[in-house]
């Protein structure tokens, strides 16, 4: 939000005598964040109902509308939401307080979403995920996340936050870069439809050690490319998935392909359903231990050079 007033230090002196005083710097910092409403740098926590000196959370619409209700709390006031990745590259969202269902207006930038309280669903619209290493990350371990907007960007996406569960995927991921799930984490992909919903389609998923990839996807939808494994990680297929689940799609060569950092172990599991996992490529890069969940309720078929099956339990 632009401000009618001006922000230069010899400006304000020259408005506000008392600026040059020894009080000067606090003074000038309560000044910024009342009239220019933003804090480069900061985070901004969610509350929808403009509390005025707390983030209490709850549902609501997020945009970035300058007229109040001003919805994000930046510490000092609400603010309108900053909308830009590029002046502030590490622009943060976090959700705290009571839970809620949060939906985004049009296209909105972020460069981080940070929850702060389990169970928060966030919809609608597009999230851009732009500035230095976006991420989505939770404030302790054990919680749950849902984004079920369309997310875009071009730097990738870091996943943070050993033993809590994001789910995404209500509409077609189209961001481009490495997807990255940080040690413990688990991701949750969904797609709603089979037809239109590929998710991250030619893009590299990074697994870390102790992260789980649970694939709730239906006939025929393409997911991520290469996948490589560090450590010892989880690939299962969820409850809600069926027919062949695409890992590549041929149309480039080496893609497709489950490769390793080192030796690792990769977990094939599964939540019920018994669906094709189809890859493109090959295994030939992956050295270490390929393993079966024995406690997984049944098989999982793992398709390898997108022509021969094998099943894994």
């Amino acid at each position: 939000m632009n401000s009618p007033f001006p922000t230069h230090p010899s400006a304000l002196y020259r408005l506000f005598p008392a600026f040059a005083s020894g009080r000067s710097l606090s003074l000038l910092l309560v000044f910024g964040l009342c009239f220019c409403g933003k804090a480069f740098g900061a985070s901004y926590s969610w509350d929808p109902n403009s509390t005025s000196g707390a983030a209490v959370g709850g549902s609501g619409t997020w945009d970035a509308s300058v007229t109040p209700p001003l919805k994000w709390f930046n510490g000092a006031i609400d603010a309108p939401w900053p909308n830009d990745t590029t002046v502030d590259p590490t622009l943060t969202a976090v959700f705290a307080g009571a839970v809620g269902t949060v939906s985004v207006s049009g296209s909105l930038n972020v460069n981080s979403v940070v929850f702060q309280t389990s169970g928060y669903v966030i919809q609608s619209g597009t999230l851009a995920f732009g500035g230095t290493t976006p991420t989505i990350s939770f404030g302790s371990p054990g919680m749950s996340g849902t984004i079920n907007t369309v997310i875009t960007g071009t730097s990738g996406l870091t996943i943070s936050g050993s033993g809590s569960v994001l789910a995404l995927g209500g509409s077609a991921n189209t961001y481009t870069g490495t997807t990255t799930l940080s040690a413990g984490t688990y991701l949750r992909l969904n797609s709603p439809t089979a037809t239109g919903s590929n998710q991250n389609p030619g893009q590299p998923l990074s697994m870390n050690n102790g992260s789980s990839l649970e694939l709730n996807i239906l006939n025929g939808v393409q997911v991520f490319n290469n996948i490589n494994v560090t450590g010892t990680a989880t690939l299962l297929t969820g409850t809600a998935a069926t027919g062949t689940i695409n890992i590549g799609n041929n149309t480039a060569t080496n893609n497709g392909a489950i490769s390793s950092s080192g030796t690792a172990r990769l977990i094939f599991s599964n939540s019920g359903s018994s669906p094709t996992l189809s890859l493109s490529g090959s295994m030939n890069g992956f050295t270490g231990s390929l393993v079966w969940d024995s406690s997984a309720p049944s098989a999982v078929v793992v398709r390898a050079n997108g022509t021969t099956n094998q099943n894994l339990g």
